[in-house]
């Protein structure tokens, strides 16, 4: 009997959120400093222990639908207009993961403002606790100069949470915190250099078999992490996996091996998340820095998938995805006679699918091109010969499932960005009328304090201010009103791509 091995769940979630955090250094410890903060508001709010590992999943995936370095750095600011987008990102990319689908669910609404209570339902649907709490840790984090010394910030960030309440958070979660910046150890792990470990510390362990289903899972969105970003690369994934696992069947590999082998194929390419996308996109030839830089994608892949125990194989075959067998290949130099069998086959199959797919600036190369290209790389040393001989030999059959398999991905990529299209109009729309549901109670507040004002009498000693703000809130309510009919309208043109959905959820 076969042994499965088993794995941390904190492993699997954190080697996505480093991942993730390759997209931009200036936001490297953001995930690991929101997820220590949420973790510490659910302990001081007593929160069931579900409910713990949750927020701890959810936080260090909650931008994972920022696939961009520009997405990330939109989020800097304190106070950020329709921050909804990267969250329903997130939320369709983990949903169908079955361990992250809580965790999906309160990434989903994590940037709903509290709006004095409104932000208690979104679109109808019913905001998590969670999703507060770590909006609020995800703000706290914002708000922290690494350049100044914690303790004279505490303060300011105090204040600054109070301010914002009850508009931006929640106030039973904001008085957690409150309590929370009390302690002088919150501040000093929240900067302390070791925090990854000290929160690696505090989640309670939670083992799971590392099987196939869940290998796969876990392979197939990492790779839409990487293809998604591009229109240059939505399909390359599931090209080199198809491939690579048609290959390795016309070579003899048991239905086991062929598995890993659809698996390597989706995970070869996930340290690109590294590589900006002015350079995954440029058209034309790259530069020597620019080609150095692309390069590192193998050794970055590695580095990601190093920490789980049980693809050690997997993560040998990545890693070696651009070497040469004459030895001229990257980053390692390895040659042939070290390269596994399974990797010249994702060698293989990663140019194959380069040369055969179709790129926004050019159609895919005709066969007898192809051949020609690669008939030279073998004769030069560069491939296992005996891989291509398998390939060609067998060259419409695999072409043919290659390309159904792209088409396949083409259709799924296409639905997402349907998906994300008509609901980041609705959350858009949605988040307005939040606003205005709390602005309207701010103005009857308001009207409510003059008129008891005026029927005490005291009509000359109307507070200046208040007429000016109360004008304010009237301006800002008009503003509002005409960006929601703009939101109204835009959401009604993306439902020409298709029926609207009957549930926002799906």
């Amino acid at each position: 009997m076969k042994f499965t091995p088993t794995i941390d769940v904190f492993d699997l979630v954190a080697s996505i959120s480093n991942a993730v955090d390759l997209v931009d250094r200036k936001l490297v410890n953001h995930h690991i400093r929101v997820t220590y903060i949420a973790s510490c508001l659910s302990e001081a709010g007593y929160l069931s222990r579900q409910q713990e590992s949750t927020v701890i999943i959810a936080g260090m995936l909650h931008d994972i639908g920022a696939l961009t370095r520009e997405e990330r750095l939109e989020f800097l600011g304190f106070d950020v207009d329709n921050p909804h987008r990267h969250s329903e990102v997130g939320y369709q990319l983990l949903k169908e993961f079955e361990l992250f689908e809580d965790a999906a669910e309160a990434i989903r609404y994590h940037h709903v403002r509290w709006c004095h209570g409104a932000g208690e339902s979104f679109y109808g649907k019913s905001v998590p606790l969670i999703s507060h709490v770590l909006h609020l840790a995800d703000r706290i984090d914002i708000l922290i100069d690494d350049r100044r010394e914690i303790y004279s910030q505490r303060s300011e960030i105090v204040e600054r949470i109070r301010e914002n309440t009850p508009w931006m958070f929640c106030p039973r979660v904001v008085d957690w915190f409150e309590k929370l910046a009390r302690r002088e150890e919150f501040w000093l792990d929240l900067t302390s250099p070791n925090l990854s470990v000290i929160l690696k510390r505090r989640v309670k362990r939670f083992e799971i078999d590392l099987t196939i289903d869940v290998i796969t899972s876990y392979a197939h969105l990492m790779s839409q992490l990487v293809d998604f970003r591009s229109r240059f690369t939505s399909t390359h994934s599931r090209g080199v996996s198809a491939v690579a696992e048609y290959v390795a069947r016309l070579v003899g590999f048991s239905e086991r091996e062929c598995q890993r082998m659809m698996v390597a194929g989706f995970l070869h390419d996930i340290g690109k998340l590294a590589i900006p996308n002015d350079i995954l996109e440029k058209p034309g030839k790259l530069s020597s820095e620019e080609y150095e830089i692309i390069k590192s994608h193998s050794y970055h892949t590695a580095r990601i998938l190093e920490p789980i125990r049980g693809i050690e194989d997997l993560v040998e075959w990545c890693s070696l995805h651009h070497e040469k067998a004459n030895g001229t290949g990257y980053p390692i130099g390895e040659v042939g006679a070290n390269i596994p069998l399974a990797a010249s086959i994702l060698i293989l199959a990663d140019i194959f699918t380069a040369l055969t797919e179709d790129r926004p600036y050019r159609p895919g190369l005709k066969r007898e091109r192809v051949e020609s290209i690669i008939h030279t790389m073998s004769d030069n040393g560069e491939l296992n010969w005996r891989i291509v001989t398998v390939l060609f030999d067998n060259y419409d059959e695999v072409n043919d499932f290659r390309q159904r398999s792209q088409n396949y991905a083409d259709d799924d990529f296409r639905a997402f960005m349907e998906k994300i299209q008509i609901s980041h109009a609705r959350a858009d729309r949605e988040e307005v009328r939040l606003k205005l549901t709390a602005l309207h109670m701010e103005k009857w507040t308001l009207e409510a304090d003059l008129t008891r004002t005026n029927l005490d009498g005291e009509v000359a000693g109307v507070p200046e201010e208040s007429l000016e703000e109360l004008d304010r809130i009237n301006q800002e309510i008009d503003r509002l009103r005409a960006q929601e009919l703009e939101y109204c309208e835009q959401a009604e043109a993306f439902l020409h791509i298709g029926e609207e959905l009957a549930d926002w959820g799906e």
